[in-house]
């Protein structure tokens, strides 16, 4: 993809695992050719968090967070993506490549992230290994009029736009979004949004131990076969966030643990058990997804096939359930570009650090609002900055084709 004397950067992404799973980790690396940034998976790893944690991010979707517990729980966060980062450097199979920074999405505590600045201890505790993290790309967005979210629109696009194709990205994590890649060469602007519910509803019913797992309450997670409740499912599409026009974004509160306890006092949900709420849950993702294209995506950008990643990729039924919303272009997954369809979020987190620290603006206005193009990224430098300062200029001067 780049000249001989190409400038690469290697570093780790790091994100959540659906809403609060899990951290999931990959090292990339990053190269550039005017214009375009090339990105290569190296290795990945993923960590899942102990479940008690996991069952208290859940529940606090429920209501407000105070300052002091999040401060508590971020410090408990960020430690585990401090144990991730300290086992690839010691164990990443990268060759005789060196990892030079790390960037890191976070999970956002509490149905709205009330307290963005407090959100210190994870990048601390990462920082401390010695290395340049980069973290909290959303704020810089915010300063100029943006949502701060999506921030995928020019990774998907850096990824995705070199064929004559309409393309629509779809992730889906805890959230679902899009991202509309134009064919190339296009006079028309790539943009995405927040879409809706992602993975999260089932994630909070699948949760072992939970009241609605299938085992707990009497079922078989591996045998349970249940069509979507149409009744029901109708109901959950007028939400309020699915009718306003992009650009939009939300936080997971909307779709979080208190949406469940409302529809269970529907009576379009009564008597309805736990694998049929999941495969309604599954077919609402889907179906938003599917609404929001043909509401919000005009027919110039001519969508010719579909790419989904991010966690919830690997789950067969609700991709099944894509397909049948979405069945006027294939449906394809991550893997058959090369990519770990799992390590989305993460290879995002990575690119946008890569862009952070090569002081390539790397948001999309189109996406999120915002009055102008801004470099999101904020760094905590390590002992290598100033030497990667100076690869990651090099890597600009290639993407500007200098």
């Amino acid at each position: 993809m780049a000249s001989m004397a190409h400038v690469e950067l290697t570093g780790v992404g790091i994100a959540p695992t659906g809403y609060a799973r899990g951290a999931h980790a990959v090292v990339v690396e990053i190269v550039a050719t005017k214009g375009v940034l090339g990105v290569q998976p190296l290795w990945t790893h993923a960590a899942d968090f102990p479940v008690d944690l996991t069952r208290r991010l859940h529940n606090l979707t429920r209501r407000r967070v105070e300052r002091t517990e999040l401060l508590e729980l971020d410090d408990e966060i960020g430690g585990h993506y401090a144990e991730l980062v300290e086992d690839l450097l010691v164990g990443a199979r990268i060759g005789d490549r060196q990892i030079q920074f790390v960037a890191m999405q976070g999970v956002t505590i509490g149905a709205v992230d009330e307290h963005p600045e407090a959100n210190l201890s994870v990048e601390l505790k990462v920082a401390h290994l010695g290395i340049t993290v980069v973290s909290d790309f959303a704020a810089a967005d915010m300063m100029v009029g943006g949502c701060g979210s999506p921030i995928d629109t020019l990774v998907d696009h850096q990824m995705f736009e070199g064929e004559n194709l309409g393309t629509l990205v779809v992730s889906l994590g805890a959230l679902a979004g899009i991202a509309v890649l134009p064919p190339a060469g296009s006079d028309l602007a790539p943009f995405g949004f927040t879409t809706g519910p992602g993975i999260v509803l089932n994630e909070i019913l699948e949760l072992p131990g939970s009241d609605d797992d299938p085992e707990t309450s009497g079922g078989d997670r591996s045998n349970v076969i249940a069509e979507p409740r149409e009744a029901l499912l109708a109901r959950l599409l007028r939400h309020p966030y699915l009718e306003i026009p992009p650009p939009k974004s939300t936080g997971v509160g909307p779709f979080g643990a208190w949406l469940i306890d409302a529809v269970r006092r529907w009576p379009e949900a009564e008597g309805i058990g736990p694998a049929e709420l999941a495969a309604t849950f599954r077919a609402f993702t889907a179906r938003a997804i599917a609404d929001a294209v043909t509401r919000f995506v005009p027919g110039k950008y001519s969508i010719e096939r579909t790419i989904v990643g991010g966690t919830g990729a690997s789950n067969p039924d609700l991709v099944a359930q894509l397909k049948l919303a979405l069945p006027d272009c294939p449906v394809l997954r991550y893997e058959m570009f090369g990519l770990p369809g799992g390590s989305r979020d993460a290879i995002t987190a990575a690119m946008l650090g890569a862009t952070a620290l090569a002081g390539i603006p790397n948001n999309v206005p189109g996406s999120t609002g915002a009055a102008e193009p801004v470099v999101m990224g904020k760094i905590a430098q390590g002992k290598n900055f100033n030497a990667l300062r100076g690869e990651a200029l090099s890597l600009r001067s290639e993407w500007l084709g200098q």
